[in-house]
């Protein structure tokens, strides 16, 4: 039986927006970096290296809301065989339960996020492009897992969630 939590497109949507807009700011202050000198922004070379940022950054996570928003009809699907976590960057998204060492709900209020931890976990980054790859290696290495479910774009709360992935998981250890 497989449980599907839906993604909400409302939130991805919105995040879309703010990212068209902050790389039209970023495309506007790199054409004057004077005009944009402030307190964060002491100097024009710190306006330019921030505008450009915005500039390479954005139309990358444009690009994954957009997908995320168009391909997926849910957004995490739990079956016999393991969970297709549809609302994250990285490019395979099937999470084998054998695979899997630990699930692990994050303690800090900041961290809003469920970590996988898995056997092998750069073994997820085949077929991920260069800047994910660089991304989800440097999370490898601080947190030991790339692999995070996010239920801020989910419709189900992060309780909810967590104990039905450990319940899940405990039924095919």
């Amino acid at each position: 039986m497989d449980i599907r939590y839906k993604q909400n497109n409302f939130k991805l949507s919105l995040f879309f927006i703010i990212f068209i807009i902050l790389f039209s700011c970023c495309a506007v202050a790199i054409q004057n970096p004077d005009k944009y000198i402030t307190v964060l922004t002491p100097s024009t070379i710190i306006v330019i290296l921030v505008s450009i940022s915005g500039l390479i950054v954005s139309p990358y996570l444009c690009y994954f809301l957009l997908k995320w928003i168009v391909q997926s009809k849910y957004g995490l699907r739990i079956s016999e065989e393991g969970i297709y976590n549809n609302s994250y960057f990285l490019k395979n998204q099937f999470i084998p339960w054998k695979e899997i060492i630990d699930i692990s709900n994050q303690n800090k209020p900041d961290e809003k996020r469920i970590k996988i931890l898995v056997k092998k976990p750069l073994n997820y980054l085949e077929g991920s492009d260069v800047l994910t790859k660089f991304f989800m290696k440097m999370q490898i290495k601080s947190s030991g897992t790339p692999i995070y479910i996010n239920p801020y774009f989910l419709k189900a709360s992060k309780e909810e969630l967590f104990e039905t992935l450990i319940k899940e998981w405990e039924k095919r250890k």
